[in-house]
């Protein structure tokens, strides 16, 4: 039987000018941070990149999960085995300080997930609609990430005001961008989700034979910057968006609707649709 390995194997550690980290083909690496660390331990990091570790199951344990509050680029490469990248849910598991506020990846702007054929949550948490601090990303790919039934719970998917470009590709078992919120108390006094992307400009789905709906509750969507819309091969789409608000309410206009020659908030200057 095979030992699985700690990298870093010492009970306290500090590396307070660490920026970059890139662990890559480390089979037996079954975790990557200490169990204790130091205030300024990796306060610095800004950049993490893990390829080919079969091994690890979960990226960032509880213990972890606050304290690379600096970090800005997360890229995770064909690591075989892993499940969770973080593990939100844990901090209630181990008893630690959770609000209803997480602060947790506040910094961070590019995400790029490929080949991950067994992850089942970004962030793994028991209630979606809990507040998460990721209003910062940029760029969101996710590629051959086969076991991944949503990608965002609503909390993290209604703070996107910065996210420019997602791509998500090859994600057969993904059924919904957004999953369903558990928590009533989310949604709009009409009972409908919304979620607002103004600066996203590129939107690529592909190869989602799975995916339903962009969210399978009523919701409005919102992407007043968008200039390229990729859609290819998702089969069991019926109803991507439940309900596009293309424009501004008119002023005087009861039933809400405007009109074409008042700014919108869906703006498409390129379209792509395969089928």
């Amino acid at each position: 039987m095979e030992i699985v390995r700690l990298l870093i194997v010492v009970s306290i550690v500090s590396f307070p000018r660490l920026e970059e980290l890139t662990i890559s083909g480390m089979k037996n690496l079954g975790t990557i941070w200490p169990n204790q660390i130091t205030g300024d331990c990796f306060s610095r990091l800004k950049g993490i990149t893990v390829e080919g570790c079969d091994a690890l199951v979960t990226i960032f344990p509880p213990n972890i999960v606050r304290a690379l509050w600096k970090l800005e680029k997360l890229k995770l490469e064909s690591c075989s085995s892993l499940e969770v990248i973080y593990d939100i849910q844990g901090l209630i598991e181990a008893n630690m300080e959770y609000s209803d506020h997480v602060a947790a990846g506040s910094k961070l702007k590019e995400l790029r997930l490929n080949g991950l054929r067994k992850l089942e949550h970004i962030w793994n948490t028991a209630d979606p609609g809990r507040i998460l601090s990721f209003h910062n990303l940029d760029s969101v790919e996710v590629e051959a990430c086969e076991s991944l039934v949503y990608l965002f719970p609503p909390s993290v998917a209604k703070v996107l005001y910065n996210l420019s470009k997602l791509v998500i590709e090859d994600n057969r078992g993904l059924e919904e961008i957004v999953t369903a919120a558990a928590d009533e108390a989310v949604e709009t006094a009409a009972g409908t989700l919304e979620f607002i992307f103004p600066r996203a400009t590129h939107l690529r789905l592909c190869g989602l034979p799975g995916l339903k709906s962009f969210c399978q509750r009523r919701h409005i969507s919102k992407w007043p910057s968008l200039k390229t819309l990729q859609i290819n091969r998702c089969d069991s789409i019926q109803n991507l968006f439940c309900e596009i608000n293309l424009f501004r309410d008119a002023p005087g206009n009861s039933n809400g609707v405007g009109s074409p020659s008042h700014r919108t908030l869906f703006l498409v200057d390129k379209v792509w649709i395969f089928f």
